[in-house]
């Protein structure tokens, strides 16, 4: 069961690397094509629409997944969601109608063209549509498959932005739109045929609709509050940002964003895949293999992703220079903060993903809501009162995360039971070390005057000095001597 685990990790992982370096290949492009106000207008409405996405979703695409994983024999679950699907695409336009129809659409969308709406809304319903067909694809352990053709398509979508640059010399926001719905229209096109051949689009049923729908209210029904509160303070924490620091503050804030996901990498390609091991473990009530998995993956996942942030912290500003250039340089502040926020992160979402797995949306629900309470505290304080801008929007981030998923972190050790402290430990001991690493790399080195090489030099300098560390000391990282000695055997016999 691990060795199957281990192999769909090994693919998301993978496709997740290929599809960031091509991710920040298209972050190069973009912001410095749009300019700090347009690339602030785009980066404001996405997050509007993606949270009304997510409020009217109600985590009903969890559930989805959820249930698809512990029982693929459930094909109706497909057609029925299929149809949730295109109910929630009309509920998202006649909010926006009744929103911009009453003279609120300079209250709710200052400063910003009227025209970018609808457009920005059709893009993130595309993007919500996006993910829903990867989690049919984890679903059915398609992964291989998906990933491959994502890999593709990325590639595909970065060669032909670069033409596409080179020749017009310029792109504006509605042009971005438009380059973004064909290409995922291509992606969907060729991912449904997959399925077709492979089965997951079979001659379904009659749909019980009601006892469908009865069953995804009781795990959703949890979550909905919590889902509503949480996306009208993200709402109101951008609103807030754009109103007080103006859209060049919001473009910086979602750069930051943007650069530092490279710090999830490997969490991200994990949380789908384990998502579904945890599910089908707890609807067989196999608790030691639940306490197995957390233990197994936490603690090394973590190291990753602090090995990453760690150098994305001390290097902000040359990173923020590297991708989009002198005009955004006031953003490093914010990234030097997000890059620790996305190392947290791996802890929400290891716990955040195992309580949903297990049914304990109700408990993650209340998390949740306690947290908002925090999050509408500290946007008020650091985004209005203070006008921090972008980095007072990280810093609330990185506190609101640290918090709760600690918090989560405390019922997930009760429920697989074990010790919960030497996990915070750990924490605080593997974020220290590698940060220390990273100031002492970029203290003792500097290559070049070219920032591209110097950037390339130091963080294969510092990547070798933390492998090292991590084979010197891998109890500190959560690595058995025993396994280290595994590892050193497996690359002997492998020269």
């Amino acid at each position: 069961m691990l060795s199957d685990l281990n192999k769909r990790y090994v693919i998301k992982l993978l496709s997740n690397i290929m599809n960031s370096t091509i991710g920040l290949a298209i972050l190069s492009i973009v912001p410095r094509e749009l300019g700090p106000a347009a690339y602030g207008n785009f980066v404001f409405l996405k997050t509007i629409f993606d949270q009304l996405m997510i409020l009217l979703d109600s985590s009903s695409s969890t559930a989805f997944f959820v249930k698809l994983s512990s029982n693929n024999a459930r094909s109706t679950l497909i057609p029925f969601y299929f149809l949730i699907s295109a109910i929630l695409l009309v509920g998202m336009v006649l909010i926006t109608f009744i929103a911009t129809s009453n003279g609120f659409t300079e209250v709710i969308f200052p400063n910003i063209p009227s025209g970018y709406i609808y457009y920005a809304l059709f893009f993130s319903y595309l993007l919500w549509l996006f993910n829903v067909f990867i989690k049919i694809s984890d679903a059915y352990a398609l992964t291989s498959s998906v990933e491959i053709i994502k890999v593709v398509y990325k590639l595909i979508y970065v060669i032909t932005l670069v033409v596409i640059v080179n020749i017009t010399s310029t792109i504006d926001l509605y042009f971005y739109y438009y380059f973004n719905y064909i290409a995922l229209i291509i992606f969907f096109t060729v991912t449904a045929y997959l399925f077709k051949i492979k089965g997951v689009f079979i001659t379904w049923k009659i749909i019980n609709f009601k006892a469908i729908v009865a069953e995804f209210f009781q795990y959703c029904h949890p979550l909905v509050i919590q889902g509503l509160f949480s996306v009208l303070i993200t709402i109101l924490g951008m609103w807030l940002l754009n109103y007080q620091s103006g859209a060049e503050e919001v473009a910086y804030y979602g750069l930051a964003f943007q650069i530092s996901a490279i710090g999830i990498l490997f969490t991200a390609a994990l949380i789908p895949v384990i998502m579904r091991e945890f599910s089908k473990a707890n609807s067989d009530r196999e608790n030691k293999y639940l306490r197995l998995l957390f233990k197994k993956y936490m603690d090394p996942l973590f190291t990753v992703a602090a090995i990453m942030a760690a150098f994305i912290v001390v290097n902000s500003e040359d990173l923020v220079l590297l991708f989009a250039g002198p005009e955004y340089v006031d953003a490093a502040a914010a990234l030097s903060v997000i890059g620790l926020y996305t190392l947290h992160q791996t802890y929400g979402q290891m716990t955040g993903g195992f309580l949903l797995a297990v049914n304990k949306s109700k408990l993650y629900a209340n998390i949740g809501l306690i947290m908002l309470l925090l999050d509408v505290i500290l946007v008020l304080l650091f985004v209005y009162y203070l006008n921090f801008g972008s980095y007072g929007m990280a810093l609330k981030m990185l506190i609101v995360n640290i918090v709760g998923s600690n918090v989560m972190l405390y019922y997930v050790a009760k429920i697989i039971n074990t010790n919960i402290k030497p996990m915070l430990l750990n924490q605080l001991t593997i974020t220290v070390v590698f940060l220390l690493i990273a100031f002492l790399e970029k203290s003792i080195v500097s290559f070049s005057d070219n920032i591209i090489i110097d950037t390339i030099v130091s963080g294969s300098i510092y990547l070798i000095m933390s492998i090292l560390f991590i084979f010197i000391f891998p109890r500190i990282v959560g690595i058995s001597y025993a396994r280290r000695r595994g590892i050193l055997s497996l690359l002997r016999l492998n020269r």
